[in-house]
């Protein structure tokens, strides 16, 4: 992956956490930093490995908070973990809404 685009990073369990944990460490060993280069999205209390919580926002499962954040942040692209579950079905249809590049993890 190319670490030159604004990235959103979203999951909604621990397993899906895995692979935007590494995702978080590539970005930062890449001197990209969260807030202006790329932001990390869950729905659950509880599912944050300690070392990461600063870098993860809580958002609930609402299309229009989702729409929202993609409006503010305006990334090139959005990246779901694996889960089936509604959250990360949320920020898809909205990245194809807004038209930023999806990707799913």
């Amino acid at each position: 992956m190319k670490f030159d685009k604004k990235v959103i990073l979203a999951y909604s369990d621990p397993a899906g956490f895995n692979i935007i944990g590494a995702l978080i460490d590539k970005f930062i060993a890449n001197r990209k930093k969260h807030n202006i280069d790329f932001k990390v999205f869950t729905n659950h209390e509880g599912i944050i490995n300690e070392e990461y919580s600063s870098f993860v926002e809580i958002i609930s499962n609402s299309l229009i908070e989702i729409e929202n954040e993609i409006d503010r942040f305006s990334p090139d692209k959005v990246f779901t973990a694996t889960s089936v579950n509604i959250f990360e079905h949320l920020w898809r249809i909205s990245s194809k809404k807004k038209k930023s590049e999806l990707n799913h993890l």
